[in-house]
């Protein structure tokens, strides 16, 4: 990219979406994305504090796999479908979870129950994922939440926040 050598050496050639945003930032701020990167503000707006959430892995799937089951109910399958059959199965949004897995049921390659499966599973994954990074990326205090003890759980969470708050 002549544009901005110092990115290109970040970006691979093939990785189309990242080429086309450094583009757009260029053509639409004049600068190239280093330079827009580091005008960037590297200071925080607020005074966070990160809280993280868990529960015991079983009782996590089990509350995924029912939620999918609601998105079920609730028409996720007929709003695939009207996305499918105008054509939309090539954009990006199809490609996500919940979408893609429906798109081999409607060319008749999987079955509905297989395809439920694999929104399920995807699902469980991508959750476990996100658990991984979190648990990686940031150093935040965990909290176990029993979904039987909702209100228990959150007053031990708030209790913490109000003494660390409550010290500066």
């Amino acid at each position: 990219m002549a544009i901005d050598p110092q990115q290109a050496d970040k970006i691979h050639p093939n990785n189309h979406r990242r080429v086309i945003r450094a583009l757009e930032i260029y053509e639409t701020t004049g600068m190239t994305m280093s330079q827009y990167q580091q005008s960037q503000r590297h200071q925080a707006l607020y005074d966070v504090h990160w809280v993280g959430l868990e529960m015991q892995r079983q009782v996590l799937y089990h509350r995924i796999n029912l939620r999918v089951d609601q998105m079920i109910a609730r028409g996720l399958v007929n709003e695939v479908k009207q996305l499918y059959d105008q054509g939309l199965e090539d954009c990006q949004s199809m490609k996500g979870i919940g979408y893609k897995e429906f798109i081999p049921y409607f060319r008749g390659e999987i079955s509905f129950e297989k395809a439920l499966d694999l929104l399920k599973r995807n699902s469980r994954r991508y959750a476990k994922r996100q658990y991984t990074w979190f648990k990686n990326k940031l150093d935040i205090p965990w909290y176990c939440i029993d979904p039987h003890a909702v209100p228990q759980s959150f007053s031990i969470i708030f209790a913490d926040l109000a003494g660390i708050f409550l010290k500066k």
